[in-house]
């Protein structure tokens, strides 16, 4: 009868909580209200944090918790740091290995970006890791601009497609697109890369995408979707697995539809090409690509 009298204790210190004269206001005037936005409305800096912590030691014990987490996330459910160490992992056995070998099989996604490569065209590859795909895709563009967040992915893949002329590695910061001017690219296109962001960084991300692209220019993208009957088993044992752990991974693909990825692909202007090129693309990943209009602003 433990967990009775945990409840009866808890109900207990609810009922003293109430009588407490410290008891919060729910109504307040409209000046106290516009002095709470206007206070909330700050940039909160590490010394503001700082100030606020001191002046209520009560919240330590939640802050180191939140902490704790965000630490083994940093560590452990953080896509970019277990590609690294993934990778690192595996030449430990083969340690001549090309970062991506044998991760999964890429010859779907190449399927549907092929009808839309040409010599003539400049393309810029987003998380180009150490070069598994741009090798394929290099000897059929004019240009290729291949990027990555991390510095030691930009120099393997500087080096694995050293023997190209037409490519070029640099490093971004994977939020945005600033190094490249509106309307630069006539092809972008990742694998593998774009199903690991959350909504708003990933309509973001399309929303530059948009930018650099030229009218009348494609993206290629493959994402994971959970209304494929694959996906939706995969997805679920995945999530109730880390629920039980009590971690959910940054490492997994996001759960998007269909329906999702198409809204927000016309949501930044780029339209959904033709069904025929929303293909399942290996393990319920699905490649969308887009158009930029010819007449687009």
């Amino acid at each position: 009868m433990r967990w009775l009298q945990a409840i009866s204790s808890r109900q207990t210190l609810l009922r003293a909580n109430r009588r407490s004269p410290r008891a919060r206001r729910w109504e307040l005037s409209e000046a106290e209200l516009e002095r709470m936005a206007a206070a909330r409305s700050r940039p909160l800096d590490a010394r503001t944090a700082l100030m606020l912590l001191a002046r209520s030691p009560r919240l330590a014990t939640d802050v180191a918790h939140v902490l704790g987490g965000a630490l083994r996330s940093v560590i452990f459910d953080n896509n970019p740091l277990i590609s690294i160490l993934d990778a690192e992992r595996g030449r430990s056995a083969v340690p001549d290995a090309a970062t991506g070998v044998g991760w999964y099989d890429e010859q779907p996604f190449l399927d549907v970006l092929a009808p839309h490569l040409r010599s003539e065209l400049i393309a810029l590859e987003l998380g180009c890791g150490g070069g598994r795909i741009s090798r394929r895709v290099a000897p059929m563009v004019g240009e290729l601009v291949c990027t990555d967040v991390l510095a030691s992915m930009v120099a393997e893949a500087s080096e694995n497609l050293a023997a190209y002329a037409n490519v070029t590695v640099a490093q971004t910061d994977g939020f945005a697109l600033h190094e490249f001017q509106e309307r630069s690219f006539d092809l972008v296109f990742a694998q593998g890369v774009l199903g690991y962001l959350d909504p708003n960084p990933l309509l973001g991300m399309l929303d530059e995408v948009a930018r650099v692209l030229r009218p009348d220019g494609v993206c290629v993208f493959n994402f994971s979707t959970i209304d494929h009957p694959q996906d939706m088993r995969w997805q679920l044992e995945t999530v109730r697995e880390q629920a039980r752990r009590r971690r959910f991974s940054g490492a997994t693909d996001r759960a998007y539809t269909r329906a999702q990825l198409s809204a927000m692909y016309e949501a930044v202007g780029l339209h959904v090409l033709p069904a025929a090129e929303l293909a399942v693309a290996g393990a319920g990943r699905v490649v969308i690509a887009g158009r930029r209009p010819a007449g687009g602003a």
